[in-house]
């Protein structure tokens, strides 16, 4: 549910900006490229996760003894996607509000 909300709340803005940027001819270009990002995006998101599980727990079963291994690895995910997030909000103010003439 948060997942969903975050995106919902995020997904239509940077599409409308997106869009919003590019002139008409190049509407379906844009969208193709806004829908092929996606998925390099979250290859990488799945990507840096899983490298935290494996600094942090390795190649053991998720048991009860391996729990505060599991919440540090899960802690330090959340970072990096923090500091990631952090700057993609800084880059969308850096860009700030383009208008088509």
């Amino acid at each position: 549910m948060v997942l969903g909300f975050g995106f919902a709340l995020f997904s239509s803005p940077n599409i409308n900006a997106i869009m919003s940027s590019v002139d008409i001819q190049y509407l379906g270009i844009a969208f193709s490229m806004v829908a092929t990002m996606r998925s390099p995006g979250q290859e990488l998101s799945t990507a840096i996760a899983i490298f935290c599980f494996s600094v942090f727990i390795g190649s053991v079963a998720i048991t009860p003894p391996v729990y505060s291994a599991l919440l540090t690895s899960t802690t330090v995910a959340f970072l990096i996607f923090t500091c990631l997030c952090i700057i993609g909000v800084g880059a969308s103010f850096a860009r700030g509000t383009i208008h088509n003439s």
